[in-house]
């Protein structure tokens, strides 16, 4: 009878194991952690500080060189200085203004709107990244706090195993090298304890560092759900990336920009010129026909381009950034195919994985010790099998919640390299 419960316990277990549950990604917690890494996070805002930065610098380069106003004495006698002596002598005002070839300044405020939306998209690249970071460390974090607790289990079942060799020693039915080994045995499962409290010590300061808070109070979660749902296709992950990734807008926006400096450095073999005007103050002398009246003059200067070898080669640097920012950009996609291909595969084998677990390995091997253990208190059972069926057990509830742990970090990272936004009831800060 009691094997008949023991049994039936196990399918639960199992069956409950199947059943849907939330994803990590969806708690409260987790959205905290990343809404505050977003707000917080020093690389982050460096990134954003650098967007801004871009976005200020469109105005001035859309915009033409300042005036230039002159004042200059012209003509003033060495010998004897005075404004009435000739009629070349005055003072002149003059204001000038330089204006490019037509065309080239628009072209330069599209150069930098162009790198503006790059560093946009670095920018939306970084907050995918900082997101994706702060979940693996959380989805590790919450690994621990699983494998304590199966590792607080199963002392309880290690030390109710020495219990019962103790009893049995005291009785003859056990000899002294069983105890102590079950002993030892213990004893090394606490050691194992305390190394892994001080790799959850250590994760909790990485998810500190990645929100930039001093201190991070982190609440005990759930039981890492198991997640058996279906999962996306690689057309869709296709699409998804063609959507949402902001590196590929960041990288239409690079090629953009070298298009508009190829277009540049054709202009720059066209003159820019710089038109002026004066006004001169004149008073009357003896030798002047007009009697100090005042003049006026006007005029158009020009760049003369002569160097030609300097303007073919920025229209070689140009041609070279396109290629290069098309190559990037092509690398970039090809890299990103394998990365989903890559993080799908992994979750289906972690999907496949837990379900072995949960439908037999987990169940066969709670079976066992518990009939194993059951034999021993009855006096049949060897004791080295036991405590051999016990490690085991630990081993596969450890493997299990590695597993689950796997799949919510290969999520994360197909959320990652598709682009979706990790709080969904928020809209895009850089939007």
């Amino acid at each position: 009878m009691k094997h008949l419960c023991m049994a039936l316990l196990g399918l639960l277990l199992c069956l409950n194991s199947l059943l849907p549950s939330a994803s990590l990604a969806e708690t409260t917690e987790l959205q905290r952690l990343i809404q505050t890494a977003l707000q917080n996070n020093p690389s982050l805002l460096a990134a954003e500080a650098e967007w801004q930065r871009s976005t200020h610098s469109i105005l001035p380069a859309n915009s033409l060189d300042d005036p230039v106003l002159s004042l200059a004495l012209l003509n003033l006698p060495v010998d004897s200085p005075r404004f009435d002596r000739t009629p070349m002598t005055g003072v002149e005002i003059r204001l000038s203004q330089k204006l490019p070839f037509p065309g080239k300044l628009a072209l330069r405020g599209k150069v930098q709107e162009q790198k503006a939306v790059w560093q946009k998209g670095l920018y939306g690249e970084k907050q995918l990244q900082v997101a994706r970071q702060v979940k693996d460390a959380y989805y590790r974090y919450q690994l621990q706090l699983e494998t304590l607790k199966i590792l607080a289990e199963n002392r309880n079942l290690l030390n109710a195993l020495v219990k019962t060799l103790e009893a049995q020693y005291a009785t003859g039915r056990a000899s002294q090298r069983q105890v102590l080994q079950a002993q030892q045995q213990l004893t090394r499962l606490l050691d194992r304890i305390l190394v892994e409290q001080q790799k959850q010590a250590s994760l909790s300061a990485e998810l500190e560092t990645l929100t930039a808070s001093a201190t991070l109070p982190l609440e005990e979660a759930a039981p890492l759900p198991s997640l058996l749902s279906e999962l996306p296709d690689a057309e869709t992950a296709h699409q998804l990336v063609e959507k949402n990734r902001p590196m590929l807008t960041a990288y239409q926006a690079l090629i953009q920009q070298n298009h508009h400096e190829k277009q540049l450095a054709v202009l720059d073999e066209k003159s820019d010129f710089t038109l002026w005007a004066g006004y001169r103050f004149r008073d009357g002398g003896d030798m002047d026909a007009v009697d100090g009246a005042d003049f006026i003059s006007a005029g158009v200067s020009f760049n003369l381009p002569f160097n030609q070898k300097k303007r073919r080669a920025g229209q070689a640097v140009a041609d070279a950034g396109l290629r290069q920012a098309t190559s990037a950009r092509d690398n970039y996609l090809n890299q990103l195919r394998f990365n989903l291909g890559e993080a799908l595969r992994r979750m289906t084998r972690s999907q496949q994985q837990q379900q072995l677990y949960a439908t037999t390995l987990l169940p066969q091997s709670r079976q066992t010790w518990q009939a194993a253990i059951n034999d021993l208190q009855v006096g049949q059972g060897d004791y080295r099998t036991t405590l051999d069926l016990l490690l085991q057990l630990t081993d596969y509830e450890l493997a299990y919640a590695t597993l689950k742990t796997d799949y919510l970090r290969n999520q994360a990272w197909y959320e990652y390299e598709t682009g979706q936004w990790p709080l969904p009831d928020q809209k895009e800060k850089v939007n």
